[in-house]
């Protein structure tokens, strides 16, 4: 079984994602996020990231009788531990983001297994995902794409070197939340989900000191798919400005994808 679990870590991480490293804590999570015949489900039938299996192909595989197998894929796919398309095939994400999030922001799986997987996922972020270091740490550790806690940004940044005395032209900068109604004007539908993060520090026990109130939205397309998935919320424009002056009053910072167009998740 330990075999079985071992493949299970490697396909949630994919290379670009966050790595789930080879460690006691890592056994935690994915023991208790997923069952010894979910895993071994997983492990057989899923050979790649993304990469998408139909039922049939799952049950040959498998062997499982027929009606079990649906019973475990579906349930599967409704507590966010893999993903359908259309109606006959699945697929697996990464753990994170991907599975982390879609776990803990459906939140319907057994309260005390949820509980170890927040509590394994918890002291896995203050190691950095790094199985070397310890928590507190002595010192702060060097990044490394591998191991960081954060997403580094897909093109290196640009260096400019200015002549001594050059005048640089600085304009004034509308503050973030100030942008956010016409940037969210690119979108007419809404919704808003349980915020995975807090969710999981909060069954780990350590709970958010700023809200206890979700913000995290959803935009477009997006919204509502999970608005017609049962976990999401739909607004409209004004509602949505409203949550984000009440997440602006409670400290909370906009954060989104670094990208051109207007991005489908804050």
């Amino acid at each position: 079984m330990e075999e079985i679990y071992e493949k299970l870590r490697v396909l949630l991480s994919p290379k670009g994602f966050i790595t789930l490293p080879k460690h006691k804590l890592t056994d935690k999570l994915l023991t208790n996020l997923y069952s010894e015949e979910e895993a071994t489900l997983v492990a057989t039938c899923f050979k790649e990231f993304r990469g998408k299996v139909s039922f049939e192909k799952i049950m040959e595989i498998s062997s499982l009788p027929e009606k079990k197998l649906h019973d475990m894929l579906r349930d599967m796919v409704r507590k966010g531990k893999m993903r359908q398309e259309g109606t006959t095939d699945y697929h697996m994400l990464a753990y994170l983001p991907g599975v982390f999030e879609d776990y803990f922001t459906i939140n319907i799986d057994e309260p005390q297994k949820m509980k170890r997987v927040a509590e394994a996922h918890r002291a896995l972020l203050k190691i950095g995902f790094t199985p070397g270091m310890d928590w507190p740490l002595k010192n702060t550790p060097d990044f490394t794409n591998e191991a960081a806690w954060r997403f580094v940004p897909a093109i290196e940044p640009v260096t400019k070197t200015l002549k001594i005395n050059e005048t640089v032209t600085t304009e004034k900068q509308i503050l973030p939340f100030e942008i956010l109604g016409e940037y969210l004007a690119a979108y007419d539908t809404f919704a808003v989900m349980k915020c995975s993060c807090r969710n999981m520090a909060e069954l780990a026990g350590e709970p958010c000191q700023r809200t206890d109130e979700d913000f995290c939205l959803s935009t477009g397309p997006s919204a509502k798919a999970v608005a017609e998935s049962g976990y999401g919320k739909l607004l409209n424009y004004d509602e949505t400005m409203v949550l984000l002056k009440k997440a602006a009053k409670a400290g909370l910072v906009h954060s989104t994808m670094n990208m051109q167009a207007p991005s489908s998740f804050i």
